[in-house]
């Protein structure tokens, strides 16, 4: 089939950027108890919604397991910690609690142990050949919903033409295939509040096993899919074991499989390949706008980063193909297909979807990063082939083992091992500017800022480097708004000055031209602060309430939260000084209110805040409140719907 192959050629002139090398962070000092633990390494990657910017956000942390069967979190803040899942380790640091480690030193002792004699023909990575796959559906005694069927979960892995299988077989060439057994809807022993805090995801695992170990023999398995029922307890939509886990069954001993968890919400293609990718041991796929000034940090200056925003890899936001990076570290690509550039010149590039002979990826090298790796440019070239991809487009990455180090002090700094893809517009026009705090005139980094144009509804943002600069380029020429996010607790603004879009000024972008000094001077608001509790009890109410800030036009002003380290505590911060209207909302089952203790609005009472002052103790007794609840199916043949709003 040589005539129907699609085929690129690419004119390349090299230019290797010097690469600017970063410090890593350093850990907060802690003054604790020295410790030495030899076991096993597991890795968790987890995506949830980040609360203060609603946009979507992966983590991976790092587990201890010993061999007596004992688990600690793993707290490497200066990214000491390498090595794949499962390989024996000696850790040692210092003690931060009975179940953490803050790592010093990592050793390597074993690369990954065999639990189990392997059969002659599993001579091949784990990652090639068929996937014994078992998925089982769980829910709760207070959560007993059923929100689809068997039938419907086994369309959605096997089945179905856009499945998990299919997505598989055609990203591998057909080397990777899935089979599956499938469990229909079991009851966990404890109530879904139950399974919250940093270890919950473990005992959610041992639970759900101990649940099926009778009717199972895990040992027959190298992939679970494990799906439960919505839970207003629980913060994350799905989390993968990054490669494979030594794990074991009260009936069955040790066995070995990766552990995808899925709340019913996620259970749709493209969540559950990209669950899958880390199984594979894949990571996240981010972007950034332009070419930064250091690839080892891409938010630096002109880099705009945006994480999970590659919109051309299952490991980002799409459902289309893993990029070249993971399908060769899969062992999918060949490597004669593989071309190493060191010259400028043209090179030939088949398209990428499907097979074919000829070269599917340029590696172009950049350098070194900071952990001293090879680093690359890959070059591939998306057509419109097959079943799980888009148009023709050229799409270039990197992936270092070690780039950014992240600041925000919610995820460990090690967790942007994300591959990057540039994103270079051919026409467009750009805005520019800084972001700096009113008192100093410092910049500000990690503010996102964001434009939007009301004639194409359209919008985008970024986020601040270290210095304050943002840069967001590829817009239409036309008008834009410009305004500031952040969860810094600065007073957010409008361009150029003011607090609403009615007033705010319009920025005019050129095609092919940036319209720079587009400033902002912040100031830090003002807060309001409490605690959530049970009426019944006193007890803290967990995250998932949200406390909601109204000005006293019942304009929206600002949310917070308790979280689930904070004990019922919220903060909502970066507020004017003026007076508000505060008032919960919850996905639990609490009755909401207005402060002060009154279900209406017309009782509520006003909150004063003053500029860069907390207004403490505006506290919320929650009482519990009935439900509804029911299923919604198909009336010709009793099928359960899935994403259906039910009003009340």
């Amino acid at each position: 089939m040589e005539g129907n192959v699609r085929r690129i050629t690419l004119l390349l002139s090299l230019l290797i950027p010097v690469l600017i090398l970063l410090n890593p962070a350093t850990g907060k000092t802690q003054i604790s108890e020295p410790v030495n633990l030899t076991g096993y390494l597991q890795t968790l990657a987890v995506d949830e919604v980040n609360e203060a910017t609603g946009m979507l956000r992966s983590g991976f942390l790092y587990y201890l397991k010993t061999e007596d069967d004992k688990l600690y979190r793993l707290e490497d803040p200066n990214g000491i910690v390498k090595g794949k899942p499962s390989e024996k380790i000696t850790v040692s640091g210092t003690s931060v609690d009975s179940k953490t480690i803050l790592v010093g030193k990592v050793e390597l002792l074993d690369s990954r142990p065999i639990l189990r004699a392997l059969a002659a023909e599993e001579t091949l990575p784990e990652t090639i050949g068929e996937q014994k796959t078992l998925v089982a559906l769980f829910n709760y005694p207070d959560k007993p919903y059923q929100l689809f069927t068997i039938a419907e979960v086994e369309g959605k892995i096997l089945t179905n033409p856009d499945s998990l299988d299919n997505f598989i077989r055609e990203n591998s060439y057909g080397k990777t295939w899935l089979t599956a057994d499938f469990i229909d809807w079991q009851g966990l022993p404890n109530n879904s509040t139950h399974y919250v805090g940093p270890y919950s995801h473990f005992e959610l695992l041992e639970d759900s096993i101990a649940t099926i170990d009778s009717i199972i023999d895990f040992r027959n398995y190298g992939r679970l899919i494990f799906i439960y029922a919505d839970s207003d307890a629980i913060s994350w939509g799905g989390k993968g074991t990054t490669g494979k886990w030594n794990l074991s069954s009260p009936g069955d001993g040790n066995f070995e499989a990766s552990v995808m968890w899925l709340e019913e919400g996620w259970v749709f293609g493209s969540a559950i390949a990209h669950a899958f990718g880390y199984n594979l041991g894949f990571s996240g796929a981010s972007s950034v706008f332009s070419i930064p000034e250091s690839l080892l940090d891409p938010t630096f200056s002109t880099g705009a980063w945006r994480e999970l925003s590659d919109f051309d890899d299952t490991m980002g936001n799409a459902y289309y193909h893993y990029s070249a990076i993971w399908e060769t570290q899969a062992q999918w690509i060949e490597p004669f297909q593989i071309q190493g550039v060191l010259l400028s010149g043209q090179y030939v590039l088949d398209q990428f979807e499907l097979p074919s002979p000829g070269w599917k990826v340029l590696k172009i090298p950049v350098g070194k990063d900071k952990a001293g790796n090879d680093t690359y440019y890959w070059v591939e070239y998306r057509s419109s082939n097959g079943t799980f991809d888009r148009g023709d487009s050229v799409q270039i990455r990197v992936h270092q083992n070690s780039t950014y180090t992240n600041t925000d002090d919610s995820w460990p700094a090690y967790w942007t091992t994300d591959s990057i893809k540039y994103e270079m517009y051919g026409s467009g026009g750009s805005i520019s500017g800084r972001v700096t705090d009113e008192s100093d005139g410092t910049g500000i980094g990690n503010i996102e800022t964001s434009v939007s144009n009301p004639s194409c509804q359209c919008s985008t943002s970024t986020k601040t480097d270290s210095f304050g600069n943002y840069w967001i380029g590829g817009l239409p020429a036309g008008g834009y708004y410009v305004q500031t996010f952040n969860d810094s607790g600065y007073v957010d603004e409008y361009y150029d000055n003011v607090a609403n879009q009615g007033t705010a000024r319009f920025v005019n972008v050129t095609e092919w031209a940036n319209t720079p000094n587009i400033n902002f001077s912040l100031v830090n608001g003002g807060s309001i602060s409490g605690r959530l509790t049970r009426e019944s009890d006193g007890g803290p109410v967990s995250f998932q309430t949200g406390v909601y800030v109204y000005d006293t036009n019942w304009n929206y002003a600002g949310s917070g939260g308790p979280t689930i380290y904070s004990n019922g505590n919220y903060v909502v911060s970066g507020l004017p000084a003026g007076s508000y209207y505060v008032k919960t909302s919850g996905y639990q089952d609490y009755i909401d209110e207005y402060y002060n203790n009154v279900t209406s609005k017309s009782g509520a009472t006003l909150v004063n805040v003053t500029q860069g002052i907390d207004t403490p103790d505006i506290n919320f007794s929650l009482a519990i409140g009935g439900s509804i609840s029911g299923r919604v199916t198909k009336d010709s043949d009793g099928t359960g719907i899935g994403t259906i709003m039910i009003n009340v």
